[in-house]
């Protein structure tokens, strides 16, 4: 009986995992541009029918892809969302675990790297837009280095990465009204 109230040992990952936020980098950086400018028809079935199995099956490609074992509980935390954004287009958005705060600050980079400290700058979201003229489109909102802010990215179909300056704070509709300003810079051709 007494054995209930010890105190209990935390639990470990096991040795053979990676932490959470480098799955999110993983699917939003490598994984999603593949589907998205590859495979769109099937990303799109796979999210719009089977949303929740959707998140679950790009949690165990990520892990696949650095020979992991998944972890259940982890895979219940990738949530798909589809839906009309304007009106021409529609969107898909991966909403991926919240990652633990981030920030630099004062810290050296290249002596954390030598150390063997993992930085991962995990994403928030990743928003893929797609109708209109056929054009696809894909951003990221992502954590920032410093300050605990975040950044906004684009992904281009040649794979190209595009940093388009700081983001808002981590919020689905803080992102999509910063989209939705790029655009308007976009389209005006002042960008």
């Amino acid at each position: 009986m007494f054995d209930f109230f010890r105190k209990k040992p935390a639990t470990t990952p096991p040795a053979n995992s990676v932490p959470l936020e480098q799955s999110s980098y993983d699917i939003a950086y490598f994984i999603l541009p593949q589907y998205v400018f590859g495979q769109f028809d099937r990303l799109k079935e796979l999210c719009e029918d089977t949303p929740t199995a959707a998140g679950r099956f790009f949690y165990l490609l990520a892990c696949q892809g650095r020979q992991v074992e998944p972890d259940l509980e982890s895979a219940k935390e990738f949530h798909w969302r589809s839906g009309t954004f304007d009106d021409t287009r529609s969107y898909l958005v991966l909403e991926y675990p919240t990652p633990p705060p981030f920030d630099l600050g004062d810290s050296d980079p290249v002596s954390m790297a030598e150390s063997g400290q993992l930085m991962v700058l995990a994403p928030y979201y990743s928003l893929i837009l797609h109708g209109g003229n056929g054009e696809m489109h894909y951003y990221i909102l992502g954590q920032a280095p410093l300050d605990g802010g975040t950044t906004v990215r684009k992904i281009l179909g040649g794979g190209e990465n595009c940093n388009l300056g700081p983001g808002p704070p981590p919020s689905l509709d803080a992102f999509f009204d910063r989209v939705r300003k790029i655009d308007a810079i976009t389209n005006s051709g002042s960008g």
